[in-house]
């Protein structure tokens, strides 16, 4: 069977360990010298260390909680909508191994928790006037999404490939499917990198409350 072919199986497989689609992926993109799809799978295996390579798909938004000494964890409202872009948006770098035993966890349908730097949360008191801890909560769902999204890149990615004419046969690659890969801005292209973003670290654990405290910008 083509490499390509087989690639293409793995991306429809829901039972694909995702580890085992990018490491036939970027087997791939090394042997047709591929290096921006190359550098894109290396950072999905082991995280991005390095802020510009993050594609947009990772940056996910979360619910701003502020904790209540009465009442626990409750939902922080910003009325201002480029604020709350601000406050809840963040960049997730963790690897994908990282982010796949999140999922398969016990606890993964409870959501998970980004933490707040000391920095930020002495902003937001700021705004609210009132000193406390914050948080904010993030779904399992967009965390899946980050996954999914992986797939569907590399589906997307061995389709066009394949539209090329460039499939391996018996593992490898010939000069002429070699030279077509790197001709073709389609593929050489295929995958672009933002820039400047900021790191996030994901926990595990969330507490739900049905209270709002408004921020007022």
């Amino acid at each position: 069977m083509a490499i390509i072919t087989e690639l293409q199986r793995q991306a429809i497989d829901s039972e694909t360990d995702v580890l085992s689609l990018l490491r036939s992926a970027l087997l791939v993109a090394h042997k047709l010298d591929l290096e921006d799809f190359r550098l894109w799978l290396e950072c999905e295996l082991t995280g991005y260390t390095d802020k510009k390579y993050l594609p947009d798909y990772r940056l996910i938004k979360g619910e701003l909680k502020a904790f209540d000494q009465y009442t626990g964890w409750i939902p922080v409202v910003v009325s201002h909508r480029e604020m709350e872009d601000v406050l809840t948006k963040r960049e997730i770098t963790e690897s994908i191994a990282s982010l796949y035993d999140l999922l398969k966890s016990e606890k993964a349908r409870e959501g998970f928790v980004i933490s707040i730097d000391g920095s930020t949360a002495l902003k937001i008191s700021q705004l609210t006037g009132i000193q406390t801890n914050y948080k904010i909560d993030v779904s399992s769902s967009s965390i899946a999404n980050i996954v999914e999204q992986v797939k569907n890149k590399i589906l997307e990615w061995s389709l066009e490939l394949e539209k090329n004419g460039i499939m391996g046969e018996n593992l490898s690659f010939t000069d002429v499917e070699k030279e077509k890969a790197r001709e073709a801005p389609s593929i050489t292209n295929f995958i672009t990198f933002n820039g400047d973003v900021s790191n996030s670290q994901i926990q595990q654990g969330s507490e739900n409350s049905k209270q709002d405290l408004p921020i007022t910008t």
